[in-house]
């Protein structure tokens, strides 16, 4: 798979896409928005303690109507708290990390739902690891090779986590994050990890299928 879809170069940085847009006041809006739909689902999410609360209130004898109220208001206070807690979590998330210059960087930023960070330098990030994961099928095996991507930024303060899309060539993307950040110091660590598929268990005997036989011989001597 080409590098454009993990690292997107333009004329003022080179950039780690984990996912599309964010960045600007306007998705910021548009994520407060579309948390206010998203947030319906919370009483959902939350039914069974609700409902453990209304079972509560019938056993001791509180009226239909009361107990339907009740449960209402516990409806609408968790939409209300679902609402800021879902969009600060959509603003909040890390869309990008952001390098300038594009050739041979000197600082990085987070771009994040709602806004971009500071710029930091480079030297708050010691290391970029890539893990890659590979399954190979066993002896007989017909079903493909599984491989999986992860790379990580530690940083001063935190890390980022993000899964590069199936198919990225994890080699090729060592060696472009090497040319982007190794003139200024950082390392970038690729981590190949091998291992191979374990075999299903045998299928158990049936007693079923084991009786049924035997019956059938006992029956026919």
């Amino acid at each position: 798979m080409a590098l454009d879809d993990v690292l997107r170069t333009g004329p003022a940085s080179t950039d780690i896409v984990l996912r599309e847009g964010g960045g600007t006041r306007r998705s910021a809006l548009l994520y407060c928005l579309t948390a206010v739909g998203s947030a319906l689902k919370a009483p959902l999410v939350l039914f069974a303690p609700t409902f453990m609360v209304a079972f509560v209130l019938w056993l001791l004898g509180a009226t239909g109507g009361t107990v339907a109220a009740v449960v209402g208001v516990i409806a609408g206070v968790e939409y209300l708290l679902a609402v800021p807690v879902i969009a600060r979590m959509e603003v909040t998330t890390v869309h990008w990390i952001e390098f300038a210059p594009p050739e041979a960087a000197e600082r990085y930023r987070l771009v994040r739902g709602g806004r971009p960070d500071d710029w930091r330098p480079l030297t708050e990030l010691p290391a970029v690891w890539l893990v890659h994961s590979i399954m190979e099928p066993y002896e007989g095996d017909r079903a493909p090779v599984e491989e999986a991507l992860v790379g990580r930024l530690d940083f001063t303060g935190g890390q980022v986590v993000w899964k590069p899309p199936a198919g990225t060539d994890a080699e090729r993307l060592r060696e472009a994050l090497t040319v982007l950040l190794g003139p200024a110091g950082v390392e970038v660590e690729l981590i190949t990890k091998r291992s191979v598929r374990p075999k299903p268990s045998p299928a158990s005997y049936s007693p079923w299928i084991s009786g049924g036989s035997g019956s059938a011989n006992s029956g026919g001597c």
